[in-house]
């Protein structure tokens, strides 16, 4: 019996932890420190105890012709430390073409990896750019989307199977068109938060928070399945209504009185989900598809008061080559 508790606690402590990372040549300020960042976090999140962790990475560019290098190149699932941080120590930034990015090609890449059932499973996006086909406020060579698939059908699906992904924007994407906007709303689409990285140390903290607290949710949603087993039973033998909300209540109650407790990560806002646009957002996250995101965008004035000159530079140097 005691074997068998060991084998579950084990299980329930599993996390896949995938990290997705823009390596075309405008995150060239920021690859450097993306990778200092992902190396502690691989460091802190295994020596923490009772952790069964694994490690993925998923570097990213774009298309052809916009890029002639790869459109994703993938370091699949390892244990190893030492592995782990080699995937991220190779990753150059360098090439690109318009502003968006092969962010779509990225998240497929991210929900076609074998995951393990009971694990906790964490993506980590860090870029500066947004997806193809968001919006007609910027240059765009897909305008109207990834080539390899409707990026927010895999959002949908990502969601579907538990994976939460948390968006981690650099300094310039606040200047990109709806793009934080965007990543803030995949992000609570799939129960993950949007982050600055203003401040490199709250990426340590935020995913090595985020992973434990699907930990938690995981070990809470198991006692929940066995509790409500117990409750439909007795309420069964005492001839009691067996309505949903006469279940959750004897749960709920249940739990309360064996101390059942939750830790859940708690990041200040001034780092964490910046949400100006509160309203876009909420819309985003109710499309289904990159065509209703665009239906949603295309009218609306991209919120940044720019001066003329601004303008023409900020159009000079992002259609250009990065």
């Amino acid at each position: 019996m005691q074997e068998h508790k060991e084998r579950e606690v084990k299980k329930s402590n599993e996390v896949d932890l995938v990290f997705l990372v823009d390596c075309t040549a405008s995150m060239g300020p920021f690859i450097s420190e993306a990778q200092r960042n992902i190396s502690s976090i691989i460091e802190k999140i295994q020596a923490t105890e009772t952790r069964d962790v694994r490690f993925g990475l998923i570097c990213y560019r774009d298309h052809k012709p916009q890029d002639k290098t790869f459109v994703t190149k993938t370091y699949d699932f390892t244990k190893s430390v030492t592995k782990a941080r080699g995937y991220v120590n190779e990753m150059r930034a360098e090439g690109g073409g318009d502003i968006p990015e092969a962010v779509g090609a990225a998240l497929q890449a991210a929900l076609d990896l074998n995951y393990r059932k009971s694990a906790a499973k964490i993506v980590v996006i860090i870029t500066d750019a947004p997806p193809h086909g968001l919006c007609k406020h910027q240059p765009d060579g897909f305008p109207k989307g990834d080539p390899t698939g409707d990026v927010m059908s895999a959002v949908w699906k990502m969601a579907e199977q538990g994976i939460i992904i948390y968006s981690i924007g650099c300094t310039i994407i606040s200047r990109r068109p709806f793009a934080r906007e965007w990543f803030q709303a995949i992000s609570g689409i799939t129960g993950g938060r949007y982050i600055s990285l203003e401040n490199s140390q709250i990426l340590a903290e935020v995913i090595v928070g985020g992973a434990e607290e699907e930990i938690e949710l995981e070990k809470l949603a198991k006692q929940v399945e066995e509790e409500t087993k117990i409750v439909e039973k007795e309420l069964k033998e005492r001839g009691e209504t067996m309505n949903e909300e006469n279940i959750c209540l004897n749960v709920t109650q249940r739990l309360q009185s064996r101390g059942v407790e939750v830790n859940t990560l708690m990041i200040d806002q001034t780092d964490a989900d910046q949400v100006e646009n509160r309203e876009v957002i909420t819309l985003l996250q109710v499309c289904k598809t990159m065509e209703q995101v665009r239906q949603t965008l295309n009218d609306r004035p991209f919120p940044i008061p720019y001066t003329r000159k601004e303008k023409e530079a900020r159009y000079c140097n992002w259609c250009g080559p990065e």
